[in-house]
Protein backbone atom coordinates (compact mmCIF):
# COMPACT_ATOMS: atom_id res chain seq x y z
CA UNK A 1 0.00 0.00 0.00
CA UNK A 2 1.60 3.30 -0.93
CA UNK A 3 1.62 6.18 1.63
CA UNK A 4 -0.97 8.56 1.39
CA UNK A 5 -0.10 12.57 1.28
CA UNK A 6 -0.72 14.24 4.15
CA UNK A 7 -3.72 16.28 4.75
CA UNK A 8 -4.72 14.92 1.46
CA UNK A 9 -2.15 17.36 -0.30
CA UNK A 10 0.81 15.82 -2.69
CA UNK A 11 4.04 16.11 -1.12
CA UNK A 12 5.96 18.56 -3.63
CA UNK A 13 8.73 19.41 -1.55
CA UNK A 14 10.36 16.11 -2.78
CA UNK A 15 9.80 17.15 -5.97
CA UNK A 16 10.82 20.45 -5.94
CA UNK A 17 14.29 19.20 -4.82
CA UNK A 18 14.81 16.53 -7.28
CA UNK A 19 16.61 17.38 -10.55
CA UNK A 20 16.61 15.02 -12.95
CA UNK A 21 20.00 13.50 -13.57
CA UNK A 22 21.08 14.46 -10.35
CA UNK A 23 20.17 11.47 -8.20
CA UNK A 24 19.36 8.52 -8.27
CA UNK A 25 16.90 5.64 -6.52
CA UNK A 26 18.34 2.64 -4.74
CA UNK A 27 17.47 -0.37 -3.38
CA UNK A 28 13.66 -1.85 -3.11
CA UNK A 29 13.37 -2.64 0.27
CA UNK A 30 10.26 -0.31 0.74
CA UNK A 31 12.59 2.62 1.80
CA UNK A 32 12.99 5.35 -0.06
CA UNK A 33 17.34 5.93 -0.73
CA UNK A 34 18.98 8.35 -3.13
CA UNK A 35 22.01 8.96 -3.71
CA UNK A 36 24.15 11.42 -6.07
CA UNK A 37 25.09 10.81 -9.58
CA UNK A 38 28.26 11.93 -10.72
CA UNK A 39 26.46 14.55 -12.76
CA UNK A 40 24.15 15.64 -8.90
CA UNK A 41 27.91 15.16 -7.48
CA UNK A 42 29.50 17.78 -9.67
CA UNK A 43 26.55 20.63 -9.07
CA UNK A 44 26.78 19.65 -5.47
CA UNK A 45 30.86 20.20 -5.08
CA UNK A 46 30.17 23.71 -7.02
CA UNK A 47 27.59 24.81 -4.66
CA UNK A 48 28.07 27.47 -1.87
CA UNK A 49 28.36 25.85 1.89
CA UNK A 50 28.26 28.74 3.30
CA UNK A 51 25.01 28.27 5.39
CA UNK A 52 21.92 29.91 4.07
CA UNK A 53 21.38 31.75 7.39
CA UNK A 54 24.97 33.54 7.15
CA UNK A 55 24.40 34.37 3.71
CA UNK A 56 21.21 36.39 4.69
CA UNK A 57 23.00 38.25 7.67
CA UNK A 58 25.31 38.61 5.27
CA UNK A 59 22.92 41.69 3.39
CA UNK A 60 21.69 43.06 6.61
CA UNK A 61 22.63 46.67 7.75
CA UNK A 62 23.95 46.12 11.75
CA UNK A 63 21.95 49.57 12.55
CA UNK A 64 18.75 47.92 11.55
CA UNK A 65 19.41 45.18 13.60
CA UNK A 66 20.44 47.22 16.42
CA UNK A 67 17.23 49.53 15.83
CA UNK A 68 14.97 45.93 15.65
CA UNK A 69 16.40 45.17 18.83
CA UNK A 70 15.92 48.42 20.45
CA UNK A 71 12.11 48.55 18.98
CA UNK A 72 11.62 44.86 21.11
CA UNK A 73 12.82 45.71 24.34
CA UNK A 74 10.87 49.17 24.32
CA UNK A 75 7.94 47.40 23.23
CA UNK A 76 8.42 44.86 26.04
CA UNK A 77 9.58 47.23 28.80
CA UNK A 78 6.39 49.02 28.04
CA UNK A 79 4.09 45.97 28.58
CA UNK A 80 5.95 45.15 31.63
CA UNK A 81 4.91 48.52 33.32
CA UNK A 82 1.35 48.02 31.64
CA UNK A 83 1.26 44.68 33.61
CA UNK A 84 2.64 45.71 36.99
CA UNK A 85 3.00 49.26 37.20
CA UNK A 86 0.26 51.46 39.16
CA UNK A 87 -1.78 54.16 37.39
CA UNK A 88 0.69 56.47 37.62
CA UNK A 89 3.63 54.57 36.72
CA UNK A 90 1.84 54.03 33.51
CA UNK A 91 0.95 57.72 32.98
CA UNK A 92 4.49 58.52 33.49
CA UNK A 93 5.32 55.42 30.63
CA UNK A 94 2.85 57.24 28.44
CA UNK A 95 4.74 60.69 28.85
CA UNK A 96 7.85 59.01 28.24
CA UNK A 97 6.61 57.37 25.23
CA UNK A 98 4.68 60.35 23.63
CA UNK A 99 8.24 62.18 24.05
CA UNK A 100 10.06 59.05 22.49
CA UNK A 101 8.07 59.41 19.43
CA UNK A 102 8.39 62.93 18.98
CA UNK A 103 12.32 62.81 19.27
CA UNK A 104 11.67 60.23 16.08
CA UNK A 105 9.51 62.15 14.28
CA UNK A 106 12.25 65.22 14.94
CA UNK A 107 15.04 63.00 13.81
CA UNK A 108 13.24 62.26 10.57
CA UNK A 109 12.56 66.21 9.73
CA UNK A 110 16.21 67.05 10.52
CA UNK A 111 17.01 64.23 8.17
CA UNK A 112 14.88 65.79 5.41
CA UNK A 113 16.18 69.33 6.56
CA UNK A 114 19.25 68.17 5.72
CA UNK A 115 18.70 66.25 2.27
CA UNK A 116 16.68 68.70 0.79
CA UNK A 117 18.79 71.90 1.48
CA UNK A 118 20.90 73.05 -1.40
CA UNK A 119 24.65 73.21 -1.05
CA UNK A 120 25.98 76.43 0.64
CA UNK A 121 26.99 79.18 -1.97
CA UNK A 122 29.83 81.16 -1.59
CA UNK A 123 29.13 85.13 -1.83
CA UNK A 124 32.53 86.29 -2.04
CA UNK A 125 32.37 88.11 -5.61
Amino acid sequence: MAPEPRLGLPDTADARRRRPGHHEQEGGSGKRLYSLTEAGAAVAAEQDKTPPWEQAADDVDANDVALREAIATLAAATMQVAAAGNQELRAAAAKVLVDARRQLYLLLADAGAVQDEPPAEDDES
